[in-house]
């Protein structure tokens, strides 16, 4: 949202109305930037999360095997997130792995095919600027650069995207990796 539009409807009551006035940003459309606006806003209804009682009835609706009160629930999840850092970390430590390899590798890529990867993103990236209801020249407008400028970090990053899978896939074949059927269900 434009900035103090949310903060206007603190408090707001169900069936309430209310005129909110915004000042759109400086790096925002070409046609809105700087300007101001009215919104004729009415509210339908006011929600509240409200936190279940932690009964044997909640524990039966978990499905949870091994989770049948708030003590193994809260073993299960430290579980969890011990698991999860885990994996976070492995994920961090196989990064910085391929990020080594790739700044280390020489790898001549074509320019038709860094031309068809950054194609592949501007597009990616027009699809998603439609979904969030603007044109893409909006979309240029509001990141304060030239179309150019975009194109140039399309084309760096469809390089660099390039060559680390360039780079994998010649460790897999390097290394005769293959995928197992387990590893893969998992």
């Amino acid at each position: 949202f434009v900035p103090g539009f949310e903060d206007q409807l603190v408090g707001i009551k169900a069936g309430e109305h209310r005129s909110i006035l915004v000042t759109f940003p400086t790096n925002y459309v070409e046609q809105l930037k700087g300007k101001e606006a009215r919104f004729e806003v009415t509210c339908q209804d006011v929600k509240e999360k409200v936190l279940p009682e932690l009964d044997e009835e909640f524990f039966e609706e978990l499905k949870i095997e091994g989770v049948t009160d708030e003590k193994t629930l809260k073993a299960h999840a430290k579980k969890q997130v011990l698991a999860q850092k885990q994996n976070a970390a492995r994920n961090a430590q196989i990064e910085t792995i391929i990020n080594t390899a790739v700044a280390n590798a020489t790898v001549e890529i074509p320019s038709s095919m860094i031309k068809e990867e950054a194609d592949a993103m501007l597009e990616n990236v027009k699809k998603q600027v439609e979904g969030a209801g603007l044109s893409y020249e909006d979309y240029v407008a509001i990141q304060g650069k030239s179309e150019e400028e975009l194109e140039n970090e399309r084309k760096a990053e469809a390089t660099k995207n390039l060559k680390a899978m360039l780079v994998v896939e010649q460790i897999i074949f390097a290394e005769h990796l293959e995928v197992t059927k387990e590893v893969l269900e998992e």
